[in-house]
């Protein structure tokens, strides 16, 4: 599997070639996140998980229990989120409750199970942080961590004229 999961990471070059967009090189930074968990995942008895089952039980770690909530949130249908809930379900990584608030809705929260599993999940997190802080360097890694931890709720509008300005390259 290692060697399957490594070649669908991009190559990175930072020091030559054309530009890129700031935003193409985030994506390949969730990519190399994504595959670095996957590889470590499966050589530590983790359930190896799809970006999709990720990002969901990211975000049921942040506090978001409503699977339509969820829904909104992954710009998906409910029907799409139900189907990764199910998967997580049967991985025993999610449950499935009765809202209490509302005996007609759901709520989906971290199975009994899956706490036997969080320690090493956890681990391995930090150590792909480890890993990183050693290849970008600790100044660099510290700089990083300071900006993804910043207050990014809100969530900016562009105008005609601010894609015009960017594209004129008058930034």
């Amino acid at each position: 599997m290692g060697a399957n999961v490594s070649s669908r990471v991009p190559k990175t070059n930072s020091t030559s070639g054309p530009e890129v967009a700031m935003g193409t090189s985030l994506m390949r930074i969730v990519e190399w996140w994504q595959t670095t968990m996957e590889t470590n995942s499966a050589r530590h008895g983790l359930p190896v998980l799809t970006r999709s089952q990720s990002v969901l039980a990211a975000h049921v770690a942040l506090g978001e229990h409503r699977p339509a909530r969820l829904a909104a949130k992954l710009g998906v249908s409910r029907q799409a989120v139900h189907s990764v809930i199910n998967q997580l379900v049967d991985l025993n990584i999610l449950v499935l409750h009765t809202d209490p608030a509302d005996r007609r809705g759901r709520i989906v929260d971290f199975s009994v199970g899956y706490a036997s599993l969080n320690a090493t999940f956890q681990a391995l997190l930090l150590g792909v942080e480890e890993k990183l802080r050693e290849r970008v360097g600790v100044e660099d890694y510290e700089a990083f961590r300071r900006v993804l931890l910043s207050d990014w709720s809100e969530v900016p509008t562009l105008s005609a004229a601010d894609l015009e300005r960017v594209s004129a390259g008058k930034v």
